[in-house]
């Protein structure tokens, strides 16, 4: 048996870009979208977020952003919680999110794109359905418009 060591995500800035642009072409395919790039404030951002979540954390910025974008590149405004996540003037005076605080705002995110769907929801951020049954249970249910 051979143990192989992948570092994280945060660890590897050179696979950040070209992953999120081949999630592009996945994400944007399947929503019959005609997105092509991302903004340079959407990339920069991409660098400097931290990916608790992964691979699959990136996926699901990159899908959920594809929904919410009516242009032709992905835009901050298309997923403005991953500005938010990083920078000092997010909430509770100059502090970043914690990694609860970001997760449930994404879980919002993801409800309101989806219309309170919660298996369309799952789906897109790359998690199971009842994961996230039991993280809506977590957080007391935020089904509600994120602040």
């Amino acid at each position: 048996m051979f143990h192989i060591n992948i570092p994280p995500l945060r660890e590897r800035e050179n696979d950040i870009l070209p992953l999120a642009q081949y999630f592009l072409g996945i994400h944007a395919e399947k929503n019959q979208k005609e997105i092509d790039s991302l903004s340079p404030d959407f990339a920069e951002s991409l660098l400097h977020y931290p990916f608790p979540g992964n691979v699959r954390q990136l996926e699901s910025i990159i899908a959920t952003a594809v929904l919410s974008e009516k242009g032709k590149a992905l835009t901050l405004s298309s997923f403005p919680e991953l500005m938010s996540s990083f920078e000092t003037s997010s909430t509770k005076g100059g502090e970043l999110l914690t990694l609860a605080e970001l997760e449930k705002k994404h879980i919002q995110r993801a409800l309101k794109i989806t219309r309170g769907n919660r298996t369309r929801a799952a789906k897109i951020m790359g998690i199971g359905l009842r994961t996230l049954q039991r993280k809506l249970k977590e957080f007391g249910d935020p089904t509600t418009t994120p602040d």
